[in-house]
């Protein structure tokens, strides 16, 4: 629920950034200048994350920095000359924004019972990527498609993110709430955390406190839990992959009305992965997993923005609405590796709980 939350805000900033940009580019007339507004604030939020201090303790800090390469935490040379100290500025900024992905490395990762594959984390990364340069990039062309095509002015593209911006709103506070307690009801997941809560504390009562009691198999609610947020990832793909087929068969409002709603309904997909995520990853790395996940998303809103720029320039005339198949082909990829991830995880369930039996 908490992602979803923070999704929602996600979402609202997803909607005003393009409505600003766009808003920026007619009354400037500069085709550029909403590029370098996001340029300097991207330049300035970075800023932020690098000077604001670590909310973690020291000591969970350190056993996260244990799993980095020594080659990451090579000694960068001072200079004297200013042209010198802005190379190192640059060096050390780009080993800071490097250094996050080595956690999700295989060999890196710390195996626990939430995650039966070294490759999970660096898969659902990937899914993350694709999902986002697919819906950075369709974004970035929202107002000069609705202009071709439709010829929409400032004031009707208002209208239709507002109206998406309610739609993300209602999604996540009540559709999304309402899929997760029917999937839970459908597998029995509440029931199956009162028996293992139960069973927990027989055992925890059978042995004197100071034991630690180690369970060598791994919780079969935790597989159900972390498959059903992997089985609405795979939804929200799908749900995607099915909204950028839509408009670009029909071409016309009402088509864009259904697939926009339909990928505001899928978004929920990218909540869930993201809950994955940070559900299996051990708790002191959070810093450094989200520090990873804000890299990977502003460099697919970036890369997103400038290819998906250059596939429109070039097939305006001809076929506009091209980008959408570039859209979709990222989502069936990113699909097929959600799928992928969600298979480990029902393998593994059904290990455990012929294990368990």
């Amino acid at each position: 629920m908490q992602m979803g939350f923070a999704q929602t805000a996600y979402s609202m900033g997803g909607i005003i950034g393009p409505f600003l940009g766009g808003h920026i580019t007619k009354v400037t007339g500069e085709l550029t200048a909403a590029l370098w507004i996001a340029v300097a604030s991207f330049a300035l939020l970075y800023g932020l994350l690098i000077l604001m201090p670590e909310s973690l303790q020291p000591k969970a800090c350190a056993s996260s920095e244990d799993i980095v390469p020594d080659l990451l935490h090579g000694v960068v040379p001072k200079f004297g000359s200013p042209l010198l100290r802005v190379v190192e500025t640059v060096q050390r900024s780009a080993i800071s924004m490097i250094k996050p992905f080595k956690v999700f490395l295989p060999n890196n990762v710390v195996l626990s019972e939430r995650m039966p594959s070294k490759y999970i984390p660096s898969l659902l990364l990937l899914v993350r990527g694709f999902e986002n340069i697919a819906s950075f990039g369709q974004d970035s062309n929202f107002y000069p498609m609705t202009n071709l095509i439709f010829r929409w002015a400032a004031y009707e593209d208002g209208i239709f993110l507002s109206g998406m911006a309610v739609a993300s709103t209602v999604t996540f506070m009540v559709v999304f709430p309402l899929l997760q307690k029917a999937y839970k009801s459908r597998y029995d997941i509440e029931k199956s955390s009162s028996a293992e809560s139960e069973e927990a504390s027989i055992m925890s009562g059978a042995v004197p406190t100071t034991a630690a009691v180690v369970d060598p198999v791994p919780s079969k609610l935790t597989f159900k839990a972390l498959k059903m947020d992997m089985s609405f990832c795979v939804y929200g793909i799908v749900m995607g992959s099915i909204g950028y087929c839509i408009f670009p068969i029909f071409l016309n409002v009402p088509a864009l009305v259904a697939s926009e709603i339909i990928n505001v309904l899928g978004s929920v997909g990218s909540a869930s992965g993201l809950s994955v995520i940070t559900t299996i990853m051990p708790s002191d790395h959070t810093g450094v997993v989200m520090g990873a996940i804000s890299v990977i998303d502003s460099l697919a809103s970036t890369g997103g923005v400038l290819a998906y720029g250059q596939v429109f320039a070039k097939t305006s005339k001809t076929l506009p609405q091209a980008y959408y198949f570039l859209s979709l082909s990222l989502t069936v990829t990113a699909g097929l590796v959600a799928m992928l991830v969600w298979t480990f995880y029902h393998h593994a369930g059904k290990k455990t709980a012929g294990r368990r039996a």
